[in-house]
């Protein structure tokens, strides 16, 4: 597909990405990582996450970022929104990267084959996630809670979110 044939909404993200790429390689976004542009009539939502988690201060700086280039081209003309977030705990974990800064959490995974496994995420390596969860055997009458850990490669989980505990 040629970039004349392309809708304008296409044309904008990728444009975006690649200026958020471009402020990723300044030494205080270098951990920083886009989950999603989303571009809807005059609507821009950027989603990014940071390996050590995303404060405010970042968002708010990459939004202006953005803004000036859209304020500069006239793209979107001179009313448009434009929100920069990092994703909340609503929204599943997408990228591999994401999983670290979760260790010690609780997830709710759901795999490939529909399973759901809760449990605390105790590991993260190139190849996928370590869970520990409680399982409950009976002995006779007895009722006996042991710990048991599962291996998850990340190609086989379909949904991972993190669960707030209180």
């Amino acid at each position: 597909m040629s970039i004349v044939n392309c809708p304008l909404e296409y044309m904008l993200e990728n444009r975006i990405e690649e200026l958020l790429l471009e402020k990723f390689k300044e030494a205080e976004y270098q951990d920083c990582f886009i989950i999603e542009i989303a571009i809807t009539n005059k609507n821009v939502e950027i989603s990014l996450d940071a390996d050590a988690g995303l404060e405010i201060g970042k968002c708010q700086r990459v939004s202006r970022h953005i803004e000036h280039w859209l304020d500069t081209e006239g793209v979107l003309g001179e009313e448009y929104t434009i929100e920069v977030s990092s994703p909340g705990v609503s929204r599943p974990l997408v990228y591999p990267r994401q999983y670290p800064k979760h260790v010690g959490r609780f997830l709710d995974v759901t795999n490939r084959d529909g399973v759901l496994i809760e449990g605390e995420l105790k590991a993260v390596d190139n190849q996928g996630i370590t869970l520990e969860f409680e399982t409950i055997r009976k002995e006779g009458k007895k009722k006996i809670k042991e710990m048991q850990q599962v291996v998850i490669p990340f190609d086989k989980i379909q949904t991972a979110l993190v669960q707030v505990r209180f």
